[in-house]
């Protein structure tokens, strides 16, 4: 949970490399016969408001001559009803051309007269099924590679403060590291729109940083279940003179 950071997290040269898949609407492809129920990617938003690890399930069912969808909450929640509203927004965004994608091969089965119309619209028009998760606080729904930040930012360590062209106000602190923190201002929609940094550090340091952050996702956030822009402060240190240390740090979540 990312509040915690503002007590110190991982130093950006030794974050553990990890990807969290974010999670897509558009179509794939799928089999399916009759009118088997089929499960959609699960949703994801993050949330100021505790679910306490609670899964909500939605039936989806799309009208083919409407060509509209409808949808149903399955297991309502009785102490937060702000999410169960929130969870049938989440699903009325589902359209038809963003429900996965049919193949049914008519080649190997005998297609019945409902399975011959699906063939020719490629699309299934049963029932699915949406799982949606409110996990509280910010999380990051992908994150980006950071291990060469260290070698890229090292060199940074060693400006000629009396240089006209070194306008950053970081220095090296008392362990001869560089140190500042990251203000992330993101959207309803997860991304990255603006970064500030204090102490600022010179133009070039700025744009190595923001072509990294503009990478990172979060999931998209309500809070008391409207959808909600927030900040997070990352802070970030860059361990100088690396090369005479034992270079043996292991790395840390």
């Amino acid at each position: 949970m990312l509040k915690k950071y503002r007590h110190g997290i991982a130093r950006l040269f030794i974050l553990t490399v990890f990807y969290l898949t974010a999670l897509s609407l558009y179509a794939e492809q799928m089999s399916v016969l009759g009118h088997t129920r089929k499960d959609l990617p699960i949703k994801i938003e993050t949330s100021n408001l505790d679910s306490k690890g609670y899964v909500w399930q939605i039936e989806i069912t799309p009208n083919q001559n409407s060509q509209q969808i409808q949808v149903k909450l399955l297991n309502p929640n009785s102490e937060l009803s702000i999410l169960n509203n929130r969870a049938l927004a989440l699903a009325r965004q589902f359209t038809l051309a963003q429900l996965p994608q049919i193949n049914l091969d008519s080649k190997n089965i005998t297609l019945n007269q409902d399975e011959q119309k699906m063939q020719k619209t490629h699309f299934y028009y049963g029932k699915y099924t949406l799982i949606i998760k409110f996990p509280k606080g910010f999380h990051y729904a992908s994150k980006t590679d950071f291990s060469n930040l260290q070698q890229q930012l090292e060199p940074f360590c060693h400006l000629d403060e009396s240089s006209t062209t070194n306008q950053s106000k970081l220095k090296p602190n008392a362990q001869s590291n560089l140190q500042l923190n990251a203000q992330l201002f993101v959207n309803t929609e997860g991304s990255i729109y603006q970064i500030k940094y204090s102490p600022l550090p010179n133009s070039k340091m700025i744009e190595i940083l923001n072509a990294q952050f503009k990478k990172i996702r979060f999931y998209s956030y309500n809070k008391y279940g409207t959808p909600a822009s927030f900040s997070v402060l990352q802070p970030i240190m860059i361990q100088c003179n690396s090369k005479n240390t034992n270079n043996d740090s292991n790395p840390v979540t």
